[in-house]
Formats: structure tokens, sequence, C-alpha cells
């Protein structure tokens, strides 16, 4: 007897997944041992690999992975989140399925806010997808203080911490996929599992690091230096992040923003 059929060529196809159809990537990787690869000489009815363009492209080969019922499957929707805790340290066990119970997953369209000045942040979040940022609006004047994009933890993390009134904004800068775990069942989760303590401590030492960064920058450095340096060490933010965000980030105008730009250029 069996209890889960994947299917593995490395290509991103149509599956079913606890009554839904969603998109996973599927290589051997993804499933536990014991387990059992069989080659088939056809794709069956319904299975397909969709390219960006909408055009179907069939393969004349698959790889069927069978496990059996004493092994765990890896949580394919979850997968970006577990990941990414897995990279630091070794899950314990029983610890994952207590965090598939925990992270729900969340949809949010550009321009949404995760929170606003004057609310309390009650939840981390983990993005899988998209891009978002922390801002201040100071006197009507919007000040870009942080960005965020995949695989980061984000969260108002001073609000989220003291459960005070946030004094920032989080807004979603492209549509985005996060997950996201109240305080009171994070600190449920650490109670039950203290080694998952390592995770947040790391979360929190990212987020510091970032901070004492952007501080030196900002009172260190000149407008070109800054620009400079976010140009060699996170490229990615200029080519997702628009410009008027990176230059309040910057803290300098559009203007000056745009004549150093076209100076390098």
């Amino acid at each position: 007897m069996f209890r889960y059929i994947f299917l593995n060529s490395g290509h991103w196809y149509r599956q079913i997944i606890k009554g839904r159809y969603i998109s996973v990537p599927m290589t051997l990787s993804n499933c536990i041992a014991p387990c059992w690869t069989i080659m088939l000489p056809y794709i069956p009815t319904g299975l397909y690999k969709q390219s960006p363009g909408g055009k179907k492209n069939f393969h004349c080969l698959i790889l069927i992975t069978i496990c059996s019922l004493s092994a765990r499957p890896f949580n394919f929707i979850m997968q970006p989140l577990l990941s990414n805790i897995s990279l630091h340290f070794q899950i314990p066990p029983g610890a994952q399925e207590a965090l598939e119970q925990l992270f729900v997953q969340k949809f949010f369209k550009k321009n949404d806010l995760l929170i606003e000045d004057g609310q309390v942040c009650r939840h981390l979040y983990f993005l899988e997808q998209g891009c978002i940022r922390g801002f201040y609006n100071i006197d009507g004047k919007d000040i870009s203080q942080w960005f965020g994009f995949e695989n980061d933890f984000v969260t108002s993390f001073r609000s989220f911490i003291t459960k005070t009134a946030s004094r920032e904004y989080i807004q979603v800068v492209e549509d985005s996929v996060l997950w996201s775990v109240s305080k009171e069942q994070l600190e449920e989760l650490l109670h039950q599992y203290p080694e998952l303590e390592k995770m947040v401590r790391l979360i929190y030492e990212q987020y510091y690091i970032r901070l004492e960064e952007r501080y030196s920058n900002a009172h260190f450095k000149a407008a070109a230096e800054r620009y400079d340096d976010l140009l060699k060490n996170s490229p990615h933010i200029l080519q997702r992040i628009p410009l008027g965000y990176i230059a309040s980030y910057l803290g300098i105008s559009a203007e000056t923003l745009s004549r150093i730009r076209n100076k390098i250029s």
C-alpha cells in the first residue's frame, strides 16, 4: 500500500495536493526515503509543463516516486519556508508539523498595507514571493526605511517585540505571497520546541545588522557613495523598487538621484 505519489522530472507540473491544484517543482529531494522511482515512457492525461507563454510543452519521459506509508513527505506548499529554516539548523522532530499548523499563507496585492502607523504589529511574516518596504510618514513626507524580498522574515520589529503601537508602515511593493504567524503562536511554539529559539535569534540578528548598516551609511557616507554601495551590494533593489522609494531610502531627492545615475551611466 502506498500513500503518496510524486512526479519527478525537474520541471513544474500540475498536481492535486490536499484537494486542490497547485504548481510545484518536482525533484527526488522533495520526498523523504524510503521511496522507489519508476520510469514511464509517456505523459498521463492532464500532466504537462506550462511554459510562460501558455503553450503546453509535453515531455516523453517522467519519473514517478512512490513513498511508503512510513515516509513523511516534504510539504510542497510550505517548501520555501521550511527550506529556509532548514538552511540554518535541523528542524527538531515534531516541530515541522507544528510549523505547518501555525504558519498561514496569505496573498497581498501591490500597495496593500500590512501595518500602519499607530497599529500594533501582532504577526511575523516570511516573504515567499514578491517584495515589500517599511517606511515612515514624517510631516507628510514618505521616507523608505528598508526593503524586504524573497526568503526574508519581516515585521515591524519594535511593535512586534514590545506589543506597542508601530511608528512605521509596511507596504507591499509587488503582488506578494507571505506566511504569517502571530506573536502568541510563536511564543507557544518556542515554549514547546526551545530549539527553534535559534531561528528567532537569527531573524533578530539579521534585522540588527541591516539596521546598523543603514545607520552607518546614512551618517558617514555621501549620497553618491550610498548609491554606489546599493549598486554593488544590492542591485536587485534598483531592479525592483521604484526610484522614488529608492531616493527616499538614500535620503536624497528624486532629482539628486537622477543626477547621480546620469553621472555613473
